[in-house]
């Protein structure tokens, strides 16, 4: 993994961490839902970089045949 994306990857980490712990301290619906939006968006980039990191590493074998 790249050092780039490791760093992009901790630093999305630790958004995520500020947004629970602001999620924590909310009293009003509506800015639990706009946090938990946001959260939602850091988790779908993190995922992304996850993904685009590691694609080299992917290997999708072809499927064995049970009778040979």
């Amino acid at each position: 993994m790249s050092p780039l994306a490791s760093q992009l990857i901790n630093l999305l980490a630790a958004i995520l961490l500020l947004l629970a712990f602001a999620m924590l301290s909310q009293r009003r619906v509506l800015s639990l839902v706009h946090l938990f939006t946001l959260q939602g968006a850091a988790l779908v980039a993190s995922t992304t970089v996850m993904a685009y990191a590691t694609i080299s590493r992917i290997f999708i074998s072809p499927p064995r045949s049970h009778w040979s």
